[in-house]
């Protein structure tokens, strides 16, 4: 049948050509309608229950979409009267701004109902009683103004749509031109736009540029690198053309689906690409083979395809395999990554056995073999390896335990403020709200009372009280908010200087006081400290720039103190975008670790059937877990933090490591069965065979994925750092483990 297949590619090898470019590019034609989603919610699986209370908690106490604007005059603090006069500009203009819902600043806020009046910002007296109170309120200190006066901000919250990407770039290309026409009618004025939409859009539009920059230069550096090794124009240019198409025909294909991109779809352009070149080396390499034995450029191609086509439709299918395995991410982005790039491996595999030969056929053949294609060049090496193969399995072995030991070194976290490069717009402005105003993550929790109207008991505050306390002699914190600090400025709550305990002002006052603002018995939209029925508040803490592992053993630490303190509060735990990350990639890196040994042992079934040896699978597994171990072994001295990135990274290193491994042990098997060998003799033979292809192609991929070092996106750096180390490691070991474990080990009767 192969012969049958190979027969009809030589003699329709051009028409085969034309028909298979045709049908990508029809394929690749979706590209223009590929669309990104940059919504931090696509990483939450819409089943999971934390993504559940978070949703409930919004719908309670509104959404915390929002804009942070942040404004410092270079010639004066915040307290300038020209400067009060643009931060209360700046509020009112964004008011135009689609989808507008509150907005709260040093001159406007739900619970101090006159400000400043304007013809007081002229009075020095009545200047310094307004900014003492300012700096001395938790409503506005590190949250909205920074300590030393030299910077404020206004929060401008809206209500969007959800899922609905149009809207949030409505509102963010109003206030980008609200920030713009500000800076430019103040230019003594820096004025910054932050908040959680600004940033994930900026983070949207560095994926964009990072994705077509990464692609570029992965398949130039691929080129180049074929170009030294083949030293052939017309080799290459067919293996860029099945690369170039294959992420083309894949990405036209998640378009035409309707399937849109996200924070990690930078790293896909790569993987496919090197992914693509794999298998086209081992061609390559087999092609050229045959032209030093004297055959011509057809028989080469035949001989070629017969000797390689079972090991890479093996490798194809076990590559895919492990991709697949990203299926158990918790995180969507990176199940839909891994389909992708299974899809892309399929349309690679089959342009691989219809493409590359057609176009090897229809090119003229190489004059001569290039010396680092030459199949005896790794001969000597191989009889050395095979020499000493005991000494090698005991070193190896050795340096391999004690590498895979750092494993203990990784710990599971997060820091998603540091995911975009620091010349970028969106971590300009995270940046910028770190250095004045200290805090970066939010924290709420919801503090139910158990009863209607229960926020306003004297129990219930001072319990409120006594967490905001706790929480702010912690040192990770940096701002911590609550009902009582509204209560406060509102002057219904006082504390009794002498049991330091809070006394508050009669029900009736508050209800009517609230009433007279429009925030009671119904609660406006600003009035997101409380729930509807004014059962339970909501207590804000703003985290110091810092990890998930804080996070959540903080939040922790936090849910068992109010357990143990208060019998008037009661609360589920934290919420907030980052704790719900921080949560979800811990759990996100147990699934990739258990879909990881589901991948392997999937894997190793499948070498067992196809192989049709329980022994050869066996030791397969050995060449194929030891280079995954080193990888993250070594980024444990190296890094030492296991995030969403580096935890996927397992899936996809399992998918390619297995590759020259299935090359070896089809050429290996192959010279038992047909050539009545022992182990030994077999084992110098797949060397001698394959020997050159794996070092090529393992060099090729690493320098595929080096490509995306340059990216600017930190997960796509460290997805290629690990990928790197592992396809390294895997030549390694291929080279001088197999071999050896496969003649000690493999002392079963001739085949």
């Amino acid at each position: 049948m192969l012969t049958n297949y190979i027969s009809g590619l030589v003699r329709f090898h051009k028409l085969v050509a034309v028909i298979v470019i045709a049908v990508m590019m029809m394929l690749g034609a979706g590209l223009p309608k590929l669309k990104i989603n940059n919504d931090v919610r696509t990483f939450l699986d819409p089943d999971e229950l934390i993504l559940e209370r978070y949703d409930n908690f919004q719908d309670t106490y509104g959404s915390d979409a929002n804009f942070f604007i942040v404004i410092v005059p270079t010639a004066t603090n915040v307290f300038a009267p020209e400067a009060l006069e643009l931060i209360l500009e700046i509020g009112i203009d964004s008011r135009d701004i689609p989808y507008f819902s509150s907005v709260t600043s040093i001159m406007e806020n739900p619970y101090h109902p006159m400000m400043l009046a304007h013809a007081a910002m002229d009075d020095d007296s009545a200047m310094q009683r307004y900014r003492t109170m300012i700096l001395g309120s938790p409503l506005y200190l590190t949250r909205l103004v920074a300590p030393d006066g030299r910077a404020a901000a206004v929060k401008v919250n809206v209500s969007l749509p959800e899922n609905d990407g149009a809207a949030r770039r409505d509102a963010l290309d109003a206030a980008r031109l609200l920030v713009r026409q500000a800076a430019e009618s103040n230019p003594t004025t820096a004025i910054t736009l932050a908040g959680n939409i600004a940033v994930t859009e900026g983070m949207s539009e560095a994926i964009a540029a990072n994705t077509i920059r990464v692609g570029a230069v992965t398949i130039l550096l691929i080129g180049l690198f074929l170009i030294l090794v083949t030293r052939s124009i017309y080799a290459t240019t067919a293996t860029l053309l099945i690369v170039v198409l294959a992420v083309n025909a894949t990405l036209g294909v998640v378009a035409w689906l309707g399937i849109e991109l996200t924070v990690v779809a930078g790293f896909i352009p790569a993987a496919i690409a090197t992914l693509a070149v794999a298998d086209t080396i081992h061609l390559l390499v087999g092609f050229h083979v045959e032209l030093q034995l004297g055959n011509d450029k057809i028989t080469a191609v035949r001989n070629s395809m017969s000797s390689n086509a079972r090991a890479i439709t093996i490798t194809s299918i076990t590559s895919v395999a492990g991709v697949l395995m990203l299926n158990f991410s918790d995180a969507p982005p990176y199940r839909e990554m891994g389909n992708m790039i299974a899809l892309g491996v399929v349309i690679a595999y089959a342009m691989t056995m219809l493409l590359w030969p057609a176009l090897m056929l229809w090119f003229p053949a190489p004059r001569k073999t290039p010396a680092l294609l030459n199949y005896k060049m790794l001969s000597g090496l191989g009889r050395r390896t095979l020499k000493h193969r005991k000494l090698l399995v005991l070193v190896i072995g050795s340096v391999c335990i004690l590498l895979i030991a750092q494993i203990q070194r990784n710990t599971l976290t997060e820091s998603w403020h540091e995911y975009l490069g620091t010349d970028y717009e969106a971590r300009i402005a995270t940046d910028t709200v770190v250095e004045y105003f200290g805090g970066l993550h939010h924290v709420y929790y919801s503090l139910d009372s158990s009863e209607t109207e229960g926020v306003f008991d004297v129990e219930y505050l001072n319990d409120v009280a006594a967490f905001q306390s706790w929480y702010k002699d912690q040192p990770e914190v940096n701002h911590v908010a609550s009902i009582v600090d509204a209560f406060r400025a509102a002057r219904f709550v006082y504390t009794d200087q002498d049991s330091e305990q809070i006394r508050v002002q009669p029900k009736d006052i508050i209800t009517t006081t609230l009433a007279l603002r429009g925030q009671y018995p119904n609660p406006t939209s600003d009035a997101s400290v409380w729930n509807a029925d004014y059962s339970a508040s909501v207590i804000e803490v703003i985290f110091k720039p810092t990890d998930s592992a804080t996070l959540l053993a903080v939040d922790l630490q936090a849910t068992d103190w109010l357990k143990e303190n208060s019998s008037n509060v009661s609360t589920t735990g934290g919420l907030g975008i980052d704790l719900v990350f921080a949560k979800i990639n811990v759990s996100n890196v147990r699934n990739m670790i258990f879909g990881a040994s589901v991948g392997l042992l999937m894997v190793t079934v499948l070498l067992i059937v196809l192989l049709r040896s329980f022994r050869l699978g066996l030791i397969s597994v050995i060449p194929n877990i030891i280079p995954i171990g080193l990888a993250y072994g070594v980024w444990g001295i190296i890094d030492g933090k296991i995030n969403m990135a580096v935890s996927v990274g397992l899936g996809i290193c399992l998918g390619l490591v297995v590759d020259d491994t299935v090359h070896f042990l089809c050429k290996y098997r192959a010279a038992r069965n047909d050539g009545r060998v022992d182990s030994l003799e077999a084992a110098q033979t797949a060397f001698k065979q394959v020997g050159t292809a794996v070092m090529v192609s393992s060099l090729v991929l690493m320098a595929g994925f080096s490509g995306s070092l340059i990216a600017e996106i930190t997960p796509t750096r460290q997805t290629s750092t690990i990928l790197i180390m592992t396809i390294g490691f895997a030549m390694l070991a291929d080279l001088f483990l197999l071999p050896p474990l496969l003649a000690i080990f493999d002392k079963g009767d001739r085949r």
